[in-house]
């Protein structure tokens, strides 16, 4: 008489797993942000909806730290102008490293620099939907921003523009200034 043997499937190898998503990849054909079973698959298969990738500009590759309201309203303006990136299904438009020299007040909250900011970053979040677009802002994990080196705008002496220490403060101010979307470096 022979012994059952319980039956364990082994875990798939990590290159094992990866043929088995290309493999599933190569099925789907994606169109418009819907994908549908390709021809060769059996008339069985589930069909699977993908969503359109988020599309999104943001301010760094073309100004690095040199940014300021003007210029952004500028760019925001161009972005949703007739057969601008808007036309083409780019949805966010986010502001990069170099909005933010690090100062806090007395209760740890950001404070922007109000002659480049006129209104503050509401303001900004505000124009960029006005445009019919969402607003994305950028920090940093650390306690210091990477966009300060060779730049334009160094960091300002004693301040730190990080959210280290500070991360649910500064979520919650993101939110209240309307941000959509947080790129966090």
């Amino acid at each position: 008489m022979k012994k059952k043997h319980a039956t364990h499937k082994r875990p798939l190898s990590r290159a094992a797993m990866i043929a088995r998503i290309l493999t599933a990849a190569t099925a789907l054909t994606v169109f418009g942000g819907e994908a549908t079973a390709a021809p060769s698959v059996a008339a069985s298969a589930p069909q699977i909806k993908v969503p359109a990738p988020v599309l999104g500009w943001a301010s760094w590759n073309a100004f690095a730290s040199s940014i300021n309201f003007e210029i952004l309203k500028t760019q925001v303006d161009a972005y949703a102008a007739p057969g601008g990136l808007k036309d083409a299904g780019y949805t966010y438009f986010n502001l990069d490293d170099g909005w933010w020299q690090g100062a806090r007040d007395a209760a740890g909250n950001m404070v922007v620099n109000e002659t480049e900011w006129p209104g503050g970053m509401k303001a900004v979040a505000d124009y960029i939907h006005s445009k019919g677009l969402k607003a994305g802002i950028y920090t940093d994990a650390g306690a210091s921003g990477c966009g300060y080196l060779n730049t334009t705008r160094p960091q300002s002496d004693g301040m730190t523009a990080g959210m280290r220490g500070h991360e649910l403060r500064d979520a919650k101010q993101f939110q209240n200034w309307g941000f959509d979307f947080v790129k966090v470096d």
